[in-house]
C-alpha cells in the first residue's frame, strides 16, 4: 500500500473544459474550428508563396497555435459558463 504523500489532497478533479457543458463544447468546436480553417488557407498560400520546408513549419507552428489558443479560449468559456450558473 503506498503512502499519500499529500493526504489533503484526495483526487484531482481532472474533466476536460470543453466537456464541462454542452455550450462550453459547442462553442469551443465552433471556434477551434474556424482556427482550423484559417490555418488550412494561411497554409496553402504559404506552400505556393514560399519554399516547402518553411512552408511546413509555418503550418506546424500555426497548428500548434490554433490548438494552445483554442485551450484557452475553452477555458474562458467554461469560466463564464460557471458564473452564469
Amino acid at each position: 500500500m503506498h503512502a499519500c504523500l499529500y493526504p489533503e489532497i484526495q483526487y484531482l478533479e481532472l474533466e476536460p473544459l470543453g466537456l464541462s457543458n454542452d455550450v462550453t463544447w459547442k462553442k469551443s468546436n465552433k471556434f477551434l474550428g474556424i482556427l482550423l480553417v484559417i490555418v488550412g488557407l494561411v497554409s496553402m498560400i504559404a506552400f505556393f508563396t514560399i519554399s516547402s520546408d518553411m512552408a511546413e513549419i509555418v503550418f506546424l507552428v500555426l497548428l500548434i497555435a490554433s490548438f494552445l489558443i483554442s485551450v484557452i479560449y475553452s477555458k474562458f468559456v467554461c469560466a463564464k459558463e460557471k458564473e452564469k450558473h
